[in-house]
């Protein structure tokens, strides 16, 4: 979910159509993984509307909110995450960046391109500090979900390969 669309009413667990909780449901009957809202880059700080969303959110669903403007990476907002077990997307977006910090019972990382445009390949020495990190998190039990932005010259699932093996030999 992403944009505009994102706090737009209504999202009460009331709703007779049930519009947000179908969303987290296959066909088959399984829930989905890991979810990600997507905020956009002009979106600033607004405690009360993300309070009102997080209290709409199913429960037994992992939820990832990515913000896009610095004004979100408040200990305010960290706080409302980890109380509703909302993870932080990381991310190395040029402009909005986020630190390393985990505050759900699980860890979800997107990576946008070296350059901060969707384009390009990580170098080891670029991933390496976020796999020594990540295996960190899974050695103390959190689970860890990592992601490359598509791109032109598909670097994505070489990328992927190479912090999965260099996770590998951090263990």
């Amino acid at each position: 979910m992403t944009r505009e669309n994102l706090f737009a009413g209504p999202w009460d667990k009331d709703d007779e159509t049930g519009t947000l909780e179908r969303v987290f449901w296959r066909p088959d009957g399984a829930r989905m993984g890991a979810t990600l809202y997507q905020l956009p880059p002009g979106w600033r700080k607004d405690t009360a509307r993300l309070q009102h969303f997080l209290r709409t959110l199913p429960a037994g669903v992992r939820h990832t909110i990515e913000f896009r403007d610095p004004s979100w990476y408040a200990d305010d907002v960290l706080a409302l995450l980890r109380a509703h077990d909302v993870a932080l997307c990381l991310h190395d977006m040029r402009g909005s960046a986020t630190e390393r910090v985990a505050v759900a019972s699980f860890v979800y990382v997107r990576f946008h391109g070296p350059t901060g445009s969707y384009s390009g390949g990580y170098s080891a020495a670029r991933l390496e500090p976020w796999a020594a990190w990540l295996t960190e998190r899974r050695r103390q039990g959190t689970d860890v979900y990592a992601y490359f932005n598509n791109d032109v010259g598909g670097h994505a699932p070489v990328d992927a390969l190479a912090l999965r093996r260099l996770m590998e030999i951090s263990i």
